[in-house]
């Protein structure tokens, strides 16, 4: 068991920095010609695919992914970690990185100052693009769960259908930025990016560390 952890810190923290190598090789690509043209192509195809029923559930998950619903969402998985009589390390690690989203989006996106599509909008927006709130919070959120969830479950089955449904969560929500028109594709791959880099790493520094007595 005490392999297994170790093992997991090391593999969390690998692909913690993995995940931020990529985000800052997307995020010095914004202003290349191909990743312009990638991001347009997108865009166009997202447009092209639009029709009144996906606009819908596309405009639910706008909703779903909002900062005030992911607030109340995750204030909602503290309280039942609570009840539950979660160790503290898990609440802490639930709040802080949950906080950390939030807080390093703002950052980023205020450093970047990159524009939206505007010609691609259905709904109206003022902040910066890069990278992708809502992408950012699903990733944090779903991974989070994830790890909660893999732990307190052990029929193998029960958690491999937890991470497709929470794989398909972020994917969509990643998607629904993009067929509304709000981000390009690589505000949504950054996004992933930066938050997967921030959940594995502080999943990695809330592990138990093995003691050297």
């Amino acid at each position: 068991m005490v392999v297994l952890e170790m093992k997991m810190n090391t593999n969390s923290l690998v692909i913690s920095i993995v995940c931020i190598a990529c985000f800052l090789v997307v995020a010095f690509s914004l202003n290349t010609v191909f990743l312009e043209k990638v991001d347009q192509l997108a865009l166009t195809w997202a447009e092209s695919i639009r029709a009144e029923p996906i606009t819908a559930l596309m405009h639910g998950f706008a909703f779903l992914g909002a900062t005030k619903t992911v607030f109340v969402l995750t204030v909602a998985v503290l309280i039942i970690l609570f009840v539950a009589r979660a160790s503290h390390k898990e609440l802490a690690f639930t709040a802080v990185t949950m906080a950390a989203t939030g807080l390093v989006n703002l950052f980023v996106k205020e450093w970047v100052e990159r524009e939206r599509p505007a010609q691609y909008m259905l709904v109206e927006l003022s902040s910066y693009s890069f990278p992708s709130g809502h992408s950012m919070g699903a990733m944090s959120f779903y991974t989070v769960l994830t790890f909660l969830i893999w732990k307190r479950v052990n029929k193998q089955s029960h958690r491999v259908a937890f991470v497709v449904f929470a794989s398909l969560m972020i994917l969509i929500m990643g998607f629904s930025r993009l067929y509304l028109g709000v981000h390009y594709l690589s505000d949504v791959i950054g996004g992933y990016l930066l938050s997967g880099s921030l959940v594995f790493f502080l999943f990695w520094l809330f592990q138990p560390r093995k003691s050297n007595g």
